[in-house]
């Protein structure tokens, strides 16, 4: 595996060159070569398999329909000598939401399915019976996965490696939350890297594919491999020689960093979001983590910050526990959100997580959910024959294998907050933490009003990395409590992100000018960056340049997911924010008090689309996607 530098002006450079399709039903493989002009407009990873989505699959289709696609796109960046360029993006309609799904899965997969030839895998059918996908470089079979059936997501890369023979295949497979159709199931690979968000690994389930295994031994050409050998160096010295402050951090102690200045400023959501300050912090930030788990750092594919921490239980009931994690939202999600202050109970039950295949985030909310019911006398013991006590580490143990098996309650649990409430009524609604379906991560919006936006706006529901406006509100110099600008950052920042995950690069060091000269040299395009000027040390978009056609990736990518959403029939209606975050304020800490009212949120939104473009439903219209090549002219 290398790189190839040629002078020819005829050539994809940065692509592999093929999209490979994966009809399950029929048993076929198609190989297609990869249309420059999508190249240009859409560039690659989430963008180009977002438009991909949208071209392909009907409205209104249930997701676990056979007619559904799973799409694995890659980027230019992968599988060159780009630091951090180590993603894939993985694109379906979401069996938890309903909305378009765009995830990133970190590790390997990318840089090899590159390597093998394809920027782009799409899945669509189902199989009559479990398989698994083989795809050594230009050979792909769909092999027999009954003997895989219910395994864990260790034993099933152990046992397909030992089948191939290979002990260098990269793998992408389910668990048993994804056989089972758990809505929050993710796609995994390598154990600790997840597509983890709206239960992409449901929709891999309903195919009856239990893994993706590739090998991949070929080159990827750039158009100007010496000029890049020094942008990249110039993007890695500072890195390598830990220089940028907030990359050391990372390098130190991950995002559990995160913690103790969450916490402080009282948005650290604890026991479903009635507090945003947990008493037992101290327990599990992210020294206690340093000074009690760690053992080493874990990097993705050429990545010189290694964000994931190494760790493992050393004593007490859960001793023998190994893994990579947990992050800062496994910690809230299945510590503080469901008050357990036992950090060595967190990672055994995100150890759990990641071999059953399910996504902690939603995990923890559901289950923290489930035990405010509990508490409130909504849920009895006549129906989970456990008590589900805030605090209780066995309860939240048990409540994670009910789910994966969809027994008892974890059957209606395994639906997601939104379905739960729902079917529960009594009020349970009230405190039901999601959007759109999506449960709620790791930062009360009732701190940091332009995360209540962002949650709102976001095509996939609550999520915090479509607008990650903590950099700004916390860490930066905004007035969190104010909604004045935040409009404008969420929209800057959402096509920010559009782009970081249309390249594909990892978004734990942002989005920096020089990239656009690394697009440049990998791809040949020319690349002009726009500033934000409300936020000049924001990059608004990357507009791109070749043979006629220009295009704006991070404006076109949140276009795009809109538009897809706004046919399944979301509009502004779905825009809105659990009724505790808008009605009932913090209690405690440095926000105490504080609430995103209804009409702050109705002042932003409208703001928002305005700045958009879009109609006051939230809607694009159709002169936007024709400028934007969405819809055809």
């Amino acid at each position: 595996m290398g790189y190839k530098t040629h002078q020819k002006l005829d050539m994809l450079f940065g692509y592999a060159g093929t999209t490979l399709r994966v009809d399950l039903s029929r048993r076929t493989i198609i190989k297609q070569s990869l249309d420059e002009s999508l190249t240009t407009r859409f560039l690659g990873g989430v963008c180009l398999a977002s438009k991909i989505l949208y071209n392909e699959v009907a409205p209104r289709i249930d997701p676990f329909d056979p007619r559904n696609i799973l799409i694995f796109s890659t980027g230019p960046l992968n599988a060159t000598c780009v630091p951090l360029a180590s993603k894939v993006s993985v694109v379906t309609k979401s069996p938890l939401t309903s909305t378009l799904l765009a995830c990133t899965m970190g590790g390997d997969f990318a840089s090899e399915l590159k390597y093998a030839g394809y920027d782009t895998l799409l899945i669509q059918g189902r199989s009559d019976r479990q398989v698994y996908l083989w795809v050594n470089n230009g050979q792909v079979e769909i092999k027999d996965a009954n003997h895989l059936k219910g395994l864990t997501l260790s034993s099933t890369e152990q046992t397909i490696k030992k089948d191939l023979g290979c002990r260098d295949v990269k793998i992408a497979a389910i668990g048993p939350a994804g056989e089972n159709l758990v809505k929050f199931a993710n796609i995994t690979h390598s154990l600790y890297r997840h597509a983890g968000r709206g239960g992409a690994g449901a929709v891999m389930g309903s195919k009856n594919l239990k893994a993706i295994a590739i090998r991949g031994t070929r080159s990827i050409e750039v158009a100007d491999f010496e000029n890049l050998l020094k942008a990249t160096e110039e993007t890695f010295e500072p890195l390598a020689e830990g220089t940028i402050s907030s990359a050391r951090t990372y390098t130190d102690y991950g995002t559990p960093s995160l913690v103790d200045p969450m916490n402080e400023i009282g948005i650290f959501p604890v026991r479903n979001f009635q507090s945003g300050v947990f008493q037992g912090v101290e327990r599990i930030n992210g020294g206690s983590l340093k000074r009690t788990m760690w053992v080493g750092n874990k990097a993705c594919f050429g990545c010189p910050i290694a964000c994931g921490k190494s760790t493992a239980v050393m004593d007490g009931d859960h001793k023998g526990t190994f893994l990579v994690g947990p992050e800062y939202e496994t910690i809230y999600a299945l510590g503080s959100n469901c008050g357990i202050d036992d950090l060595r109970a967190i990672a055994k039950a995100n150890l759990l997580c990641d071999e059953l295949g399910l996504d902690t985030i939603s995990t923890g909310g559901v289950i923290g959910f489930a035990m405010e019911c509990y508490e409130k006398g909504i849920i009895t013991k006549d129906d989970t024959e456990f008590e589900l006590r805030f605090g209780d580490e066995l309860a939240l143990i048990w409540a994670i294998e009910k789910i994966t098996k969809r027994e008892g309650i974890g059957d209606t649990l395994a639906e997601g907050v939104k379905q739960v409430s729902e079917r529960l009524g009594s009020g349970a609604e009230k405190f039901a933490m999601h959007v759109k379906g999506l449960e709620m991560p790791g930062y009360d919006p009732r701190g940091a009003f332009g995360m209540g936006l962002a949650y709102a706006v976001s095509e996939r529901g609550a999520c915090h990395l479509r607008a990650y406006t903590i950099s700004d509100e916390v860490f930066g110099t905004m007035d969190r409590f104010s909604i004045e600008g935040k409009a404008e950052l969420v929209r800057v920042r959402e096509q920010r992100t559009g782009i970081i995950n249309s390249l594909v690069i990892c978004d734990m060091m942002g989005l920096r000018p020089i990239y656009s000269s690394i697009l440049k040299y990998v791809t040949g395009y020319n690349v002009k960056v726009i500033m934000s000027k409300e936020y000049p040390r924001l990059i608004e978009d990357f507009e791109l340049c070749h043979n006629g056609a220009k295009s704006r990736i991070g404006e076109t990518s949140t276009n795009i997911a809109r538009a897809f959403n706004v046919r399944e029939g979301f509009s502004r209606k779905d825009d809105r924010l659990p009724s505790r975050i808008l009605e009932e304020p913090l209690p405690e800490g440095h926000s105490a008090g504080r609430r995103l009212k209804v009409e702050d949120l109705d002042r932003m939104l409208e703001e928002y689309y305005s700045l958009r473009g879009w109609d006051n439903e939230g809607r694009p219209t159709m002169s936007k996607l024709k400028e934007l090549g969405i819809e055809s002219t």
